[in-house]
């Protein structure tokens, strides 16, 4: 029993183990939140408005344990599958490392860093006189995308198909491994994404001109990244970076 010694272990498995422990070191412990130190006197925001809209009865509780808990899991758990598959064969039953594997690697360290990248960015802006006369964070990867933080966490677990490949046995066993990571994808596009922009309609000011202007998730300018990252607004203005709107104040809901 116990682990195995680290000789032991196929590369494939020690980037896994890596690539893992890095994203949840990001999540867990570097991405701020008050429960850590104040405990659990809040709920998140969409606990209360799922309440609202659906009266505390049969139904609402079967849509919570459906839609809140079970579904978030199941979507964990296959998105997991392509790692899963790996740490649970035996590094002897494991293809060599091919170039699948480097690559999705790097794509993989790639989006850790935009999530960080981009909560960091978050943050500060949450400490600025702005965000507290209720303005919306529109700089840097923020004027790329509405959500580049959820960018990267989508494009982490799709990150880790690539790794995959080379002990898929077929076409149909690389899309069972695929179809997690897509649904994950396709689970923050078009259910939660769309539920944040309502909300940010209703508290922040101009954000439906934002709406307008910037996209929800896979920015129209990629290539002009470096720019736009400079961009900063002045006097209601951006100083530039063609990426990013000049926003109007718009009232909210």
């Amino acid at each position: 029993g116990g682990l195995m010694p680290l000789e032991a272990w196929h590369p494939r498995q020690a980037i896994l183990c890596v690539l893992l422990w890095a994203w949840a070191w990001r999540f867990h412990l570097l991405v701020p939140w008050h429960g850590w130190w104040r405990g659990l006197d809040s709920e998140d925001w969409r606990y209360e408005l799922m309440r609202g809209r659906i009266r505390p009865s049969a139904a609402y509780w079967s849509f919570s344990l459906s839609s809140l808990h079970v579904t978030p899991t199941l979507l964990v758990f296959f998105a997991g599958m392509p790692a899963w598959t790996a740490l649970a064969t035996g590094p002897s039953g494991l293809a060599p490392l091919a170039p699948p594997d480097l690559l999705g690697a790097a794509a993989a360290s790639a989006a850790i860093l935009l999530e960080w990248r981009a909560d960091e960015e978050l943050r500060r802006f949450r400490q600025s006189q702005e965000y507290r006369d209720g303005g919306t964070c529109c700089t840097g990867l923020w004027a790329l995308c509405r959500h580049p933080n959820y960018l990267g966490e989508t494009a982490f677990w799709l990150a880790l198909v690539p790794l995959a490949l080379a002990d898929a046995e077929g076409i149909s066993a690389l899309c069972w491994r695929a179809v997690g990571s897509v649904a994950m994808l396709l689970f923050f596009r078009f259910a939660s994404l769309p539920l944040m922009d309502e909300r940010s309609c209703q508290r922040r000011p101009g954000y439906a001109r934002i709406m307008r202007e910037i996209p929800a998730l896979f920015p129209r300018d990629f290539f002009l990244f470096l720019p736009t990252m400079g961009a900063r607004r002045r006097g209601g203005r951006w100083s530039r970076g063609s990426a990013a709107p000049r926003e109007r104040e718009i009232k909210g809901g």
